[in-house]
């Protein structure tokens, strides 16, 4: 037999006789089940997998192989399969760590992870380009940044790296400079725009502890605070008062969020019966009215400085 299929004539007619009997399912499914018997027995197991890394080998049928597989996946029921078995796989912790372990050394390969980056960049950008994904990722983040020990490792790998980062002292000169351009802007247009953009709502925000009224960049959203204790937690119970104010929101501003995190009661706050009282309805006036009858006019003067002649007030 084997030197009559060393003839290529007499090879192709017996792979032919045999695509013939496969095209019956009876046969297909007899040739199938005898195959999963024998491949019960380990050794003829181990055997298989020997012969098929030999054969991958040759770069020629491991591109075939390759190709075969790809054009079997765009079928979404055999995709669907694949995921399903790769799950049930991964539920064995031996499955999962050698594969952690395959791709952490196929990673050191600096050519193999830079490839891996931009392809999860793209998906990542492909993802985001959804509305529905983003907001479930704020979510998810949210959630997170609630959890002690991932703030915590945030906060240290942070760290870290900004202490490599500072080694170097360029680096220390960049973020100096990226600090003043975010608060000055690059030139005095963006300045002015900055101010403007700070400034165009003017102090709307009303704080739900002091009751006082804040420009945005000096207020925080009360659902948005993490707060770590529960001593901080009760002592802002305490302090809430839920006023609402702008965006139908309630704010905070800094200086009470400041003295909640460390534990004390803010200085200003309405518990300290530190509130405005109650305007009546004979005083509730326009600001033409307000100033007529007011006992002190408020008001300033532009002088020439003695040295230099610059104005100041």
């Amino acid at each position: 037999k084997r030197q009559k299929r060393s003839d290529p004539e007499v090879k192709k007619k017996e792979t032919e006789l045999k695509r013939q009997k496969r095209s019956d399912n009876q046969v297909k499914k007899k040739e199938a089940n005898f195959k999963r018997q024998k491949r019960t027995d380990p050794n003829v197991k181990e055997n298989d997998r020997k012969y098929m890394r030999k054969r991958r080998n040759d770069p020629h049928i491991k591109q075939k192989e390759v190709d075969f597989k790809r054009k079997k996946r765009t079928d979404p029921k055999v995709k669907e399969k694949d995921r399903e078995y790769m799950r049930e796989k991964r539920l064995a912790p031996e499955v999962k760590e050698k594969e952690c372990k395959w791709k952490k050394s196929k990673r050191e390969n600096p050519v193999i992870y830079q490839r891996e980056c931009e392809r999860n960049k793209k998906a990542m950008k492909n993802r985001r380009k959804s509305d529905i994904y983003r907001e479930i990722e704020m979510v998810h983040k949210r959630r997170k940044c609630h959890n002690c020990s991932y703030k915590n490792k945030e906060t240290i790998k942070n760290t870290l790296q900004k202490q490599k980062a500072r080694e170097y002292p360029y680096n220390v000169l960049n973020e100096k400079q990226k600090v003043e351009f975010r608060k000055y802007g690059r030139d005095m247009k963006e300045l002015l725009n900055i101010f403007n953009t700070r400034t165009a709502e003017g102090p709307v925000y009303v704080c739900t502890c002091c009751q006082q009224l804040w420009f945005k960049h000096s207020v925080f959203n009360v659902d948005e605070i993490y707060l770590k204790t529960e001593n901080e937690k009760a002592i802002f119970k305490t302090c809430r008062t839920k006023f609402v104010s702008k965006d139908g929101k309630e704010w905070i501003c800094k200086t009470c969020r400041n003295s909640v995190k460390e534990g004390k009661i803010p200085k200003l706050s309405i518990k300290n019966k530190m509130g405005f009282p109650l305007l009546p309805p004979e005083l509730q006036l326009y600001s033409m009215e307000e100033r007529l009858i007011a006992l002190r006019i408020v008001f300033m003067l532009l002088r020439d400085h003695p040295v230099g002649g610059q104005t100041f007030v």
